[in-house]
């Protein structure tokens, strides 16, 4: 089963927050924590416009190859699920 978003109009509330606790196998919740990923971008691969490999004031850029990993605790695995 999995929960939907229903949006409804009416008053606007208090402000609210997100808090994410992570169940452990032996029951034990870790958190909270406020973002289920801490995306780190360990590197990439950047083409200048006239590709002279100086990068200028006001030239734009293509960004290529990205190498991410994710340092939270939270896979993405997870959310692949059903």
């Amino acid at each position: 089963m999995r929960a939907q978003l229903v949006p409804v109009d009416g008053n606007e509330g208090l402000a609210g927050n997100l808090r994410i606790y992570i169940s452990e196998p032996n029951g034990h919740l870790i958190g909270p924590y406020t973002s289920p990923f801490k995306h780190n971008i360990k590197s990439f691969d950047f083409v200048d416009s006239n590709e002279d490999q100086i990068l200028e004031y006001g030239e734009e850029v293509t960004l290529h190859n990205f190498v991410v990993e994710n340092l939270g605790k939270l896979s993405f695995d997870m959310f692949l699920n059903d």
